[in-house]
C-alpha cells in the first residue's frame, strides 16, 4: 500500500511503498537525508446505527471531485531514494559553507583609500528595514555562485510553490473555482480581482501569464554563457551573459565572487560555454578585462569564437516597478543539472519584483526579488517579459525566496569606466617642496579612459568644506592645480609636487577628473597629509629592483605555501628574490617572490618540455618544439621578446646566473657525442660569437648542468659513468676555461656554483671555483660532508648529514645544517626541515637536493621543496641571532652591493659586516678608479659621466681584531640612469 509522506528539509510530497518503512531515504530535491518512521496507528472506526431512507434529490451533473478529496496523483518515489549512507558531497552540487563577502583585490603597497565616485555611493545596506535584518543576525546575504568552493547550502520552495502547478490545472472544476452565479464560469478579468492593468507600452504592472515572445527567449538563451572557473585544484562555475559582439570577439558580464578564487594564489582559469548543453555547445578561454569587488560585478574577453549569438542589448531601459513579472536566466547548481555528465542546459526561472532598494541619492541600489535563485545562478541576467534586462543576479536571503540582484545602473557605469582607488606616497620631502607618488586603479574594461587628470590645492585654503550635490554629484575644487596622469592598462599615475613654507603637517585634497559621454566627471576630494617639518628621502619603488630583498612579514616560524601541481622544474632569478617554478601540467611558470613570501604571478606557457633560466631582471623560456625563444621582465613580469631559435637542434640544457645580466647559455644535442654550445645576450638574445665553453660540450643531454649566480663558473658532471667528470668553466673575458677538481675525487655527486661564483658545494664538501678543496671533505662511505650553496650570497651554506653513503638510505632522511663560509662547525640544525631520502655520492637524481633547498639570510627565509614538490614550506630562520650564539670567532658580511651605478652620479653603499671580535677594518681591493672607503663605512664612487665600461667589477676586504680576513666581490652594471 502506497504511503505519502513528506520530506523534512523541503517539505516536497512523495509517495513510496510502505515497504520502505525504517530506511533511510535522499531527497533528489534538496538532497536532505532522513529515516522514514512508522505511520500512526488508525484509530477504530465506531459502529453508527442504520440511516434512514434517504429522501429523493433533483438529478445533477455530476461535478469533478474537490482537490480536497482527492489528492493530485504523485509519481512514486518522486523525490527520495534509499541511501545506505550520507551522501557526500560531490563537485558542483551544494555544500555548505560560511557566508563571506566578495574577496577584494590586494591594495597598493602605499596608504590607500577607496576613491569616492560621482553618483556612486557605496550601497548602504541598512537603509531598509529588511535589510536591517540582515545586519542583525535574523537572515543572511548569501552569494549564490555554484560550484566547489563557492555553492552554499539554501533552503528549498515553500510549499506554495510545489503545488502551484495543481492549482492552476484545477482553476475552473468544481466548486472551488465558481464565479459569483456559480457553476463553472470564466475567471475574472483583472479589473475585477482589483489590479488595474495599464497600456502595454508602459510596462508598468503586466499580467503574470505573460511568456516572453519565442524569438526573444531564444535569443535570450544564446546570450547567456555558463561559466565555469578552475583555481588549481579547486572548481566553481556560474553563468553570465553577452553584453557586446565584435566579429569573433564577445564582452561577458558576470560577478566578480564567480571569477574569484577562495584560495588566493591558485592559477585561475575561466571557461565560457556557449549554448550549454547543446549540439550547438562551444567553449572558450576567457580573459578578466575588469573585476569590482565593491559592485560584484566582472567583465570578461572572449575571442575566435565563430558565430556569437547576439548580446543583450543594454541601451533599452526599463522602468522597474515592484509586482512586475521577471524571468532569471542561468546555470543553477552547475552540472549538477546535467543529464549527459557534461555542461548543463540553461534553466529559466520566474519570478517577480517585491522591492527597489535605493541609497540615500534615491539610486536603486538593489532590486529586490521574489523567486528562486540558487547557487549557479550568480551572474545570470534577469529580464522583463520583453527580454529587456532588469538586474545581474547576485544573492538570495537565506531560508526565503527573497533574491537580490544588481541594476543595470551600475553595469553601464562600470562599462563606461571610473576611478576606484587614489593610493599616495611621499617620495621626498626637504626644502619645504614635497614629491608624492600618486597611483590610480581604474576600473575600465572597454579601455575609454585614456586620460586622467589630478587637481590638488591645501585644504586649509579652501573657505567651505566641500559636499556632494543633491544628485551626488561633485565640482571641482576651487583654486586648484592639476596635473595629468599616465595611463597604462588599468591603471593611472604621476607625481604631486606640493610646498609650504610652515615646517609642519598640512593637509592637501587630491580629486581625480575624467570624461564620461561628453560630461567631466569629479571624484570626491582626497586627503593627503604631508610633514615638511620632517625631510623624507624615499626613491620609487616602481619598478621594483629584482635584487632588493627583504624579509617578509610570516604568520609563524613555519608557513606553508600550496601549489595547484608539482613542479617539474625550477630556477632562481633576481639575485636570489625569484623562484621560477615549472609546472608542466598546468602549462605554467609560478613565480614566487620572497619579499612577498608567495607566488605573485602564473605565466602560461605553450608546451610541457620548456627550458628555463633567469638572470637580474629577465627571464628566458625555450620552446623546443616551436624552436622558440621568449624573454620576460622580472619587474613586470610581461613577455618583452620571442625570436625563433639559432638552432635546429633541440636545446637541452638553458644557463644564466640569477644575479649576472647574462651570458644565456643553451646546450643542443641528444645522446653521447659532441654537443652544440650558443651563447645569447638575454636584453637583444641576439648570438654572442667570441665566448665559448673550452674543450667543447659533450653530451649535453646526458650531463648535469649548474651554474653560479654571477654567471662566471660553469659546472658539469656525468651522473651514470665512472669517474663522473667532473668539470669546472671558469669565465675568462668572453669564453669560458675549463679545468676540474684538484683532489683525488672520482665520485663527489652533484656539482652546484655559489651565488658569488666563489665555491663549489658537492656531495662530498666544498672547493673553491678553481677546483681546491675548502675545510673537510667526506670520504667515498662518510656521508657528513652533503653540501649545498644559499640562493643568495656565500657567507653561509647548507650541510646535509646523509646516512647509508655511498649508496643512499631509502628508510632514513639526513639532518641539515647551517654553517658560516669556511667553517665546518655548524651554526644550527634546521631539525623541522624535510629532507629527501636516497642522498648519495652518484648524484643521479634528475631533479638534484640543490633544487630543494634555497637559503635567502636577507629575508631570514629558508624554502623548501618537500620530496612531493607540490608544495613550497618557508621557515623562519634568522642569521644573525644564530651568529649570537655562535662559540667561535667570525667574520662575515651580511649585505648585497647594488647591481649598478649610474653615469654622473655618486654611488654609495654601505656594507654590513658582522664581527665576534670587533675592529673591523674595510678595503677596496679591485674596482674603478677614485672608489674609496669614506669615513663610517660607505663605499663611494663618483660615476665618470663619459665612463665607457659596462660592467666593473668590485672586490672588498674585511679584516677584524681577530686577524680574520673576508672577502666581499660583486660587479656593478654601468647604466646612463639609475633604475
Amino acid at each position: 500500500m502506497p504511503l505519502r509522506i513528506r520530506c523534512p528539509g523541503c517539505q516536497a510530497l512523495s509517495d513510496i511503498p510502505d515497504t520502505m518503512v525504517g530506511q533511510k531515504l535522499r531527497c533528489k530535491q534538496c538532497q536532505k537525508v532522513f529515516q522514514v518512521g512508522k505511520p500512526p496507528a488508525a484509530k477504530p472506526k465506531v459502529a453508527e446505527p442504520p440511516a434512514g431512507p434517504a429522501k429523493p434529490k433533483a438529478v445533477e451533473p455530476a461535478a469533478p471531485p474537490a482537490k480536497h478529496k482527492a489528492p493530485p496523483p504523485v509519481k512514486e518515489a518522486a523525490f527520495v531514494e534509499p541511501i545506505d549512507e550520507p551522501i557526500a558531497e560531490e563537485e558542483d552540487g551544494l555544500q555548505s559553507r560560511p557566508d563571506r563577502k566578495p574577496a577584494r583585490h590586494p591594495a597598493p603597497k602605499m596608504s590607500a583609500k577607496p576613491a569616492a565616485r560621482p553618483r556612486e555611493p557605496r550601497r548602504r545596506l541598512e537603509s531598509s528595514s529588511a535589510l536591517k535584518w540582515i545586519i542583525a543576525g535574523v537572515v543572511a546575504l548569501l552569494l549564490v555562485g555554484g560550484g566547489v568552493g563557492l555553492a552554499i547550502f539554501l533552503s528549498n520552495r515553500d510549499d506554495d510553490k510545489q503545488t502551484a502547478e495543481g492549482k492552476k490545472k484545477e482553476a475552473g472544476k468544481g466548486d472551488d473555482n465558481k464565479g459569483e452565479n456559480g457553476g463553472n464560469a470564466p475567471a475574472k478579468p483583472q479589473e475585477q480581482q482589483g489590479i488595474k492593468p495599464a497600456p502595454l507600452d508602459q510596462d508598468k504592472v503586466l499580467q503574470a501569464d505573460q511568456a516572453i515572445p519565442l524569438k526573444t527567449l531564444n535569443e535570450l538563451k544564446g546570450a547567456t554563457v555558463f561559466i565555469r572557473v578552475k583555481a588549481g585544484p579547486l572548481s566553481s562555475s556560474g553563468s553570465g551573459f553577452l553584453v557586446r559582439v565584435d566579429g569573433e570577439t564577445g564582452y561577458l558580464v558576470t560577478n566578480h565572487h564567480v571569477i574569484t578564487p577562495l584560495r588566493r594564489g591558485l592559477p585561475t582559469a575561466v571557461t565560457a560555454v556557449f549554448w550549454s548543453g547543446t549540439r550547438k555547445e562551444q567553449s572558450a578561454p576567457a580573459v578578466v578585462l575588469a573585476s569590482d569587488p565593491q559592485y560584484d560585478l566582472a567583465v570578461l574577453k572572449v575571442t575566435g569564437v565563430k558565430e556569437l549569438p547576439a548580446p543583450i542589448d543594454l541601451s533599452q531601459k526599463v522602468d522597474l516597478i515592484e509586482t512586475m513579472p521577471v524571468f532569471m536566466l542561468g546555470f543553477p547548481f552547475g552540472q549538477a543539472l546535467s543529464t549527459r555528465r557534461g555542461n548543463p542546459g540553461i534553466t529559466i526561472g520566474k519570478g517577480t519584483v517585491s522591492s527597489l532598494r535605493t541609497n540615500e541619492f534615491d539610486e536603486v541600489a538593489f532590486v529586490q526579488l521574489d523567486g528562486d535563485l540558487n547557487p549557479g545562478n550568480s551572474g545570470g541576467p534577469v529580464v522583463d517579459t520583453k527580454g529587456r534586462l532588469v538586474g545581474i543576479a547576485v544573492a538570495k536571503l537565506r531560508g526565503t525566496r527573497i533574491g537580490m540582484a544588481i541594476p543595470p545602473l551600475e553595469l553601464n557605469r562600470m562599462l563606461l569606466g571610473r576611478v576606484a582607488l587614489i593610493a599616495t606616497q611621499p617620495r621626498r620631502v626637504a626644502g619645504g617642496v614635497a614629491e608624492v607618488d600618486l597611483r590610480v586603479r581604474l576600473i575600465d574594461p572597454l579601455n575609454r579612459h585614456r586620460t586622467v587628470q589630478a587637481y590638488y590645492v591645501r585644504a586649509d585654503t579652501i573657505k567651505e568644506k566641500p559636499v556632494a550635490g543633491k544628485n551626488g554629484t561633485w565640482s571641482a575644487l576651487p583654486g586648484a592645480s592639476s596635473v595629468v596622469l599616465e595611463v597604462k592598462g588599468q591603471e593611472a599615475a604621476s607625481t604631486l609636487k606640493l610646498s609650504a613654507a610652515e615646517k609642519k603637517t598640512v593637509r592637501f585634497l587630491v580629486q581625480l577628473a575624467y570624461s564620461r559621454e561628453g560630461t567631466t566627471v569629479f571624484t570626491a576630494p582626497h586627503s593627503i597629509d604631508v610633514d615638511f617639518g620632517t625631510p623624507v628621502v624615499i626613491g620609487p619603488d616602481r619598478p621594483p629592483d629584482p635584487v632588493v630583498v627583504t624579509a617578509p612579514v610570516l604568520g609563524g616560524d613555519q608557513i606553508v605555501r600550496e601549489l595547484p601541481s608539482a613542479v617539474d622544474d625550477l630556477c632562481v632569478g633576481g639575485g636570489g628574490r625569484f623562484l621560477i617554478l615549472h609546472l608542466a601540467s598546468q602549462r605554467k611558470l609560478a613565480i614566487f617572490d620572497v619579499n612577498e613570501a608567495k607566488v605573485v604571478k602564473y605565466l602560461p606557457v605553450a608546451e610541457d618540455s620548456v627550458k628555463i633560466a633567469a638572470c637580474l631582471d629577465k627571464l628566458i623560456v625555450i620552446l623546443p618544439t616551436a624552436n622558440l625563444i621568449q624573454r620576460y621582465s622580472l619587474r613586470t613580469f610581461e613577455r618583452e621578446s620571442s625570436v625563433p631559435g639559432p638552432t635546429s637542434s633541440a636545446v637541452a640544457v638553458a644557463l644564466m646566473g640569477s644575479a649576472s645580466r647574462g651570458p644565456l647559455v643553451l646546450l643542443a644535442g641528444k645522446g653521447f657525442g659532441q654537443g652544440e654550445q650558443l651563447f645569447l645576450d638575454p636584453y637583444t638574445l641576439k648570438p654572442l660569437k667570441e665566448a665559448k665553453l673550452g674543450g667543447g660540450v659533450w653530451d649535453p643531454g646526458q650531463s648535469f648542468w649548474r651554474i653560479s649566480g654571477d654567471g662566471r663558473v660553469v659546472t658539469s658532471y656525468q651522473p651514470n659513468l665512472s669517474p663522473q667528470g667532473h668539470t669546472l668553466h671558469l669565465r675568462r673575458g668572453d669564453s669560458y676555461k675549463q679545468t676540474g677538481l684538484s683532489a683525488d675525487i672520482n665520485f663527489a655527486g652533484h656539482m652546484a656554483p655559489g651565488p658569488e661564483g666563489r665555491f663549489v658545494y658537492t656531495a662530498r664538501g666544498v672547493f673553491t671555483s678553481e677546483g681546491k678543496a675548502v675545510g673537510k671533505l667526506g670520504s667515498y662511505s662518510d656521508g657528513s660532508r652533503y653540501c649545498l650553496p644559499a640562493a643568495e650570497g656565500e657567507s653561509f651554506y647548507l650541510r646535509i648529514d646523509v646516512p647509508g653513503f655511498p649508496h643512499g638510505d631509502r628508510a632514513r632522511a639526513g639532518k641539515l645544517f647551517v654553517h658560516l663560509a669556511g667553517e665546518d662547525r655548524p651554526l644550527a640544525e634546521v631539525a623541522q626541515a624535510e629532507v629527501p631520502v636516497g642522498l648519495n655520492t652518484w648524484g643521479r637524481e634528475p631533479f638534484g637536493a640543490d633544487k630543494h633547498f634555497y637559503l635567502i639570510p636577507s629575508a631570514k627565509l629558508l624554502v623548501v621543496l618537500p620530496a612531493r614538490q607540490d608544495r613550497l614550506v618557508l621557515h623562519r630562520l634568522d642569521v644573525e641571532k644564530l651568529l649570537a650564539k655562535a662559540e667561535y670567532d667570525y667574520l662575515v658580511v651580511l649585505s648585497q652591493a647594488p647591481r649598478q651605478a649610474a653615469r654622473g652620479q655618486t654611488f654609495a653603499y654601505t656594507p654590513v659586516v658582522k664581527s665576534k671580535k670587533g675592529g673591523v677594518k674595510l678595503k677596496v681591493e679591485a674596482g674603478p678608479a677614485g672608489m674609496q672607503f669614506a669615513p663610517g663605512g660607505k663605499l663611494t664612487w663618483n660615476v665618470p659621466k663619459d665612463c665607457a665600461e659596462k660592467e666593473v667589477d668590485v672586490i672588498v676586504s674585511a679584516s677584524d681584531a681577530s686577524g680574520q680576513e673576508v672577502f666581499h666581490s660583486f660587479k656593478l652594471g654601468i647604466v646612463d640612469k639609475a633604475e
